[in-house]
């Protein structure tokens, strides 16, 4: 404790070489050096014949009660210079310091990781656009070619098709005359033979009536 307040002491004292004092008009031993600014202003001492009080300001927000109360900055902390960070904290500063370094260096890596990703997709989406495209206009350029050759098979396909009906046709009609004449020859030999057989039975049976008929008149 005697050493942090020797130090103090003459950190203060140092202050006061560097930083020139000026005299307030301080008419009570517990008035202010600056009234307008009441919160920046140490109060080194006050001499109570003359009513004046010497004063320093600092660079430093310090309570009032700093600058009304003469010698309160040896023994008041909160009257003191702030105090710089130790080696240990420094240390660990520099490792915060450094770890938030490294995780915005990875949040933007992985950023631009994304972006190249998301540039990646775009172009795949515009290569495919461009596969329809050139999908969608060979497929126009077939299509007139497809109806022609259709067209043209058609015309190939008509004469053969009349072509084969006109013999099919006539197949028909060939079967139906054969159809027709053989229908003919039977009847003809038909009758024939009926006339065949007819005729021997009428004659035989005239004669018998002739006949019979005789005798019975004699």
């Amino acid at each position: 404790m005697k050493s942090i307040f020797i130090i103090t002491i003459v950190a203060v004292a140092m202050v006061g070489l560097m930083v020139p004092i000026e005299f307030a008009e301080a008419k009570g031993p517990d008035e202010p050096c600056n009234y307008l600014d009441k919160n920046h202003w140490l109060k080194y001492s006050y001499d109570s014949a003359k009513g004046t009080a010497s004063c320093v300001k600092v660079d430093y927000w310090v309570p009032e009660r700093c600058g009304n109360i003469a010698g309160l900055y040896l023994t008041d902390p909160a009257c003191q210079a702030p105090k710089g960070p130790t080696p240990e904290e420094l240390q660990e500063q520099r490792e915060q310091e450094q770890r938030e370094q490294e995780q915005r260096e990875q949040e933007q890596r992985e950023r631009e990781q994304e972006q190249r990703e998301r540039e990646q997709e775009q172009r795949e989406r515009e290569q495919e656009q461009r596969e329809r495209e050139q999908e969608q206009r060979e497929q126009e350029q077939r299509e007139p070619e497809q109806r022609e050759q259709e067209q043209r098979e058609q015309e190939q396909y008509e004469p053969e098709q009349r072509l084969l009906q006109q013999q099919t046709s006539t197949a028909s009609s060939f079967t139906g005359d054969s159809e027709s004449v053989t229908a003919y020859y039977i009847g003809s030999i038909l009758g024939e033979a009926i006339f065949i057989v007819l005729v021997p039975v009428s004659i035989a049976y005239v004669i018998a009536r002739l006949r019979f008929g005789g005798k019975k008149n004699d």
